[in-house]
């Protein structure tokens, strides 16, 4: 599978990356992890998305609340020619000043 990851914006609080992926149809699905809370928005394409033993299929417009630590894998069955996404990822100490920890958004 390629990935292509560019970083737009870091900072102690957030971090934004642009994620470009190119599986196609009969990639493996590799198990990743969250690494922070994020907020995701697919901007271009489609891919399945396995977590907490539910899939859901994301399409173009769609947005994915990641939490820290979750395992999940993606998956390109049904799709072909890649997927854009622009990823929000929020630090720790920053969602803890907002007072929203340790989960702004319920499980």
């Amino acid at each position: 599978m390629t990935m292509e990851i560019a970083v737009l914006h870091r900072a102690a609080c957030a971090t934004v990356v642009d994620y470009r992926c190119r599986a196609r149809p009969g990639d493996p699905a590799v198990e990743e992890r969250h690494r922070d809370l994020s907020l995701s928005y697919v901007r271009r394409g489609s891919f399945g998305y396995r977590s907490r033993g539910a899939a859901h299929e994301l399409v173009a417009g769609a947005t994915l609340v990641g939490h820290a630590g979750e395992a999940y894998r993606c998956t390109h069955d049904h799709h072909g020619g890649g997927d854009e996404c622009l990823s929000f990822q929020f630090s720790a100490d920053a969602l803890e000043a907002l007072g929203a920890a340790p989960r702004p958004w319920p499980a």
